[in-house]
């Protein structure tokens, strides 16, 4: 698994949408973008798939490192090899809270 997905990065090919996809999201909040934001990078696992999730500049971009194959949705709005690939929108809040919680938690807010 490494070293396909070395190849492939090394290469700068996205990959089939069966493999490591890219999914990327437009973050919004109440309707503004979120372009300040910048997140620790975190790992999660869902679906017996492990997915890494990064935001930065108003972006979440969440890929899939995994020998299953992603569910539909994943495969539907990643990096196609053409280059092309569907943004989706989401609300900021789902992804903020746990750091809004932890900060409070911790005395910080």
């Amino acid at each position: 698994m490494k070293k396909k997905l070395r190849k492939l990065l090394d290469t700068e090919n996205p990959g089939l949408a069966t493999e490591y996809p890219c999914t990327m999201f437009d973050l919004r909040l109440n309707g503004n973008g979120c372009e300040a934001g910048i997140g620790q990078p975190r790992r999660s696992m869902g679906n017996h798939q492990r997915n890494y999730l990064f935001i930065m500049g108003g972006y979440a971009y969440s890929f899939i490192v995994s020998k299953q194959i992603p569910r539909p949705g994943a495969q539907l709005c990643c990096v196609k090899p053409s280059g092309e690939m569907t943004i989706l929108v989401r609300d900021a809040k789902q992804l903020f809270r746990p750091w809004a919680v932890a900060f409070h938690k911790a005395g910080q807010i």
